[in-house]
C-alpha cells in the first residue's frame, strides 16, 4: 500500500513537472533550444548509413566508399579538434556558425549533384560538400547540441528537461532516418531539402533569436537571463530598479524581474 502510494505521488510529481516545463517560459526556452539544436544534426544519422548508397548513383562503388571513408575521417579529426575549440570560443557563436557551415554543405551536395547532370565533373564536389559536412558537424556542432541544454536549466529541472529533449529527438531521429531512403530513391538529392535544410534554417533563425552565450557563465546567471527575458516579453515588467528586484543588464537593455521568482527556480 506505501509503495502503491509513493508511485502515485512520484507520477504526479513528474506530471506536474512536465507540465511546469511547458507552461513556464524560462524552462519551456531551454527545451526548444535543446531539441532544435539536436534537429540541426539530425542529418548525420541517414547520411553516416546511407552515404556510399547516395554517392554510388555518381561514382563507381570503390570510389562511393572511399568518400564515405574520408566523411568519417573528416568528422573523427574535426572531433579531436573540436575538444580544443569547444572551451575557447563561446557556445552561441560556435553553434550558428557551424550550423550556417553546416547547413550550406548540404545544400552545396544538392547542388553539385544536380549541376553534375549538366557537367558531369561537378559531380566530385559533392565529396567535397559531404565531408564539409562531416567536419562541420565533428569540429564541435554535435557535441554542443547533446550537452547545452545542461547549461541552460537549474538543478532542479535538469534532467527532466533533457529527458524531454532526448526523448523528442528519438523520436524525430526515428522519423527523418525511416524517410530520408524512401524520399532520396524517389526524388534523388532533392529531398534534403525539405528532410535536412529547411528544418536546420528554421532551427537556426530561433536560435538566434532565443540562445543566450553560457561559456563562462554560471547557471543561475544564464536562468536569470531568461527569466528576465519572459518578463520584459508577457508582461512588460517595469526596468526600473527598486526594491524586491533583480536588474540585469544584457546588449545595452535592463531587464527586470522580482527575484523571488528567481530564486524559487535556482
Amino acid at each position: 500500500m506505501l509503495l502503491e502510494e509513493k508511485d502515485a505521488v512520484t507520477d504526479t510529481s513528474i506530471l506536474r513537472s512536465l507540465i511546469t516545463v511547458l507552461r513556464e517560459p524560462h524552462l519551456r526556452t531551454p527545451f526548444f533550444i535543446g531539441f532544435l539544436s539536436l534537429q540541426m544534426v539530425i542529418g548525420i544519422w541517414s547520411i553516416t548509413y546511407l552515404s556510399t548508397d547516395m554517392l554510388d548513383s555518381r561514382f563507381p562503388v570503390y570510389i562511393a566508399q572511399m568518400a564515405s571513408l574520408f566523411f568519417i575521417l573528416a568528422n573523427f579529426i574535426a572531433g579531436m579538434l573540436g575538444m580544443l575549440i569547444i572551451e575557447k570560443f563561446g557556445r552561441r557563436s560556435l553553434m550558428l556558425w557551424l550550423g550556417l557551415f553546416n547547413t550550406i554543405s548540404l545544400a552545396l551536395f544538392v547542388a553539385f549533384d544536380q549541376l553534375a547532370n549538366l557537367y558531369d565533373p561537378l559531380k566530385w564536389g559533392s565529396i567535397v560538400a559531404l565531408i564539409l559536412f562531416g567536419a562541420t558537424y565533428g569540429i564541435g556542432l554535435g557535441a554542443i547540441a547533446y550537452f547545452i541544454t545542461s547549461e541552460l536549466v537549474s538543478q532542479q529541472y535538469r534532467a527532466l528537461v533533457q529527458s524531454m529533449v532526448y526523448a523528442a529527438n528519438v523520436i524525430a531521429t526515428f522519423a527523418f532516418s525511416f524517410a530520408t531512403l524512401p524520399a532520396f530513391t524517389k526524388i534523388g538529392t532533392w529531398s534534403f531539402i525539405p528532410l535536412f535544410i529547411i528544418p536546420s534554417c528554421l532551427a537556426l533563425i530561433y536560435l538566434y533569436f532565443n540562445m543566450p552565450e553560457t561559456m563562462g557563465r554560471e547557471v543561475h546567471e544564464i536562468v536569470e537571463e531568461l527569466m528576465a527575458r519572459s518578463y520584459r516579453n508577457e508582461s512588460k515588467f517595469d526596468v526600473s530598479e527598486h526594491a524586491g528586484t533583480t536588474s540585469l543588464l544584457r546588449q545595452g537593455n535592463d531587464y527586470a524581474c522580482p527575484a523571488s521568482e528567481i530564486e524559487s527556480y535556482i
